[in-house]
This record gives structure tokens, C-alpha cells and sequence, in this order.
């Protein structure tokens, strides 16, 4: 895993993704500052995907350390923030699905 991983670091195009075994979670090629861009680095995006593993959101989680990881851990193991969630759904309009419109051709 390591040699590819320096592998994708030194070859992936800036923003380029890399699917590992686990859904939902990716490695993406963050690129470095504008005067330095070969100072780029990996992180590890976490982000909710379809069956397919697709995204379904546009931007996930980016974790770039240990430390960073823990934090949200706990952060989203707080009891608070289920609490909070159930209230803001309750609040929150409900989502209709509009069918699809479709062109009639004639």
C-alpha cells in the first residue's frame, strides 16, 4: 500500500481520486501551493456514495492526520449531535421529488 500511495503522490494529477476497497472512502492528490506545486500531499476523503459508489455529494470529508480523524470522531459520536439532527429534520421542509419533466416532441 505504501508504494502505491508514493507512487500516486508522484504521478496523480492535482484533484485526481483513488478508490480503495472500502466504500465511500478515496484518496485524492491535493495539490501544493501555487509556487511550489510538486510540494503536494494525500488525503484521505470520506464521503457517502450510491451502490455504485458514486458520490452522492459533491465534497466529502478530507482527513489528512491521525489527530484530525479522532476529533471527528468524537465530534460525531456526541449524543448531542443525533439530538440535534432529529430537530433539524423536523424543522426542515419536507423534500418532494418532483417527477421529471419530459419534452414532448412533436
Amino acid at each position: 500500500m505504501k508504494e502505491q500511495l508514493k507512487k500516486f503522490l508522484k504521478d496523480g494529477d492535482p484533484w485526481e481520486k483513488m478508490a480503495t476497497d472500502t466504500h465511500g472512502l478515496f484518496i485524492v492528490k491535493v495539490p501544493g501551493p501555487k509556487k511550489n506545486p510538486e510540494k503536494g500531499r494525500l488525503m484521505l476523503e470520506v464521503i457517502p456514495v450510491d451502490e455504485n459508489n458514486k458520490p452522492r455529494k459533491r465534497k466529502g470529508l478530507y482527513l489528512s492526520d491521525k489527530e484530525t480523524f479522532i476529533q471527528y470522531f468524537d465530534l460525531l459520536n456526541d449524543d448531542n449531535i443525533t439530538k440535534i439532527l432529529m430537530t433539524i429534520e423536523e424543522v426542515n421542509p419536507v423534500k418532494q421529488n418532483k417527477p421529471l419533466k419530459k419534452l414532448k416532441m412533436e
